[in-house]
């Protein structure tokens, strides 16, 4: 069990460092075409990755939280004498 929460402890944190990394590379994305003040075909590109950012984080936020309900559910079959 302690082998399976971590390895989607392991899993929730890549995606959290995926997603952050995205952020960021839109937000200099954006930051650099302001300053340039961007053709369309560039904003077309921006608007469709923040959509597909957008869409990704909707789907990670959606995941029912397993480390947390896995773990607080080992606890309680422990406090039963059911598990090790």
């Amino acid at each position: 069990m302690a082998s399976h929460l971590s390895e989607q402890s392991d899993s929730s944190r890549r995606q959290h460092g995926n997603l952050t990394e995205e952020i960021c590379q839109l937000t200099e994305t954006d930051q650099s075409m302001s300053s340039r003040n961007g053709d369309s075909r560039g904003v077309r590109q921006l608007a469709s990755r923040i959509s597909d950012l957008h869409g990704r984080l909707q789907d990670h936020e959606a995941e029912p939280p397993q480390v947390i309900s896995a773990s607080a559910s080992c606890r309680c079959s422990r406090s039963r004498g059911q598990g090790a």
